[in-house]
């Protein structure tokens, strides 16, 4: 059950999506995170994404 959590809100995946990296968060949390920083950058591993990366939905 560990790999349906959000790692940001460590719930339960809320409109999950995956960015370039391949980490998974619901939308809100990364767009919530994303408003917070001067940099796009993955919370897990802290890639950096230097033009916004399209949130793709998963099923």
């Amino acid at each position: 059950t560990r790999s349906l959590l959000c790692p940001v809100c460590l719930s339960v995946f809320t409109k999950p999506v995956s960015i370039p990296c391949g980490h998974n968060f619901c939308m809100n949390c990364i767009t919530d995170y994303w408003s917070t920083l001067s940099v796009l950058q993955c919370p897990l591993c802290k890639e950096t994404f230097y033009t916004r990366p399209s949130e793709q939905c998963q099923k």
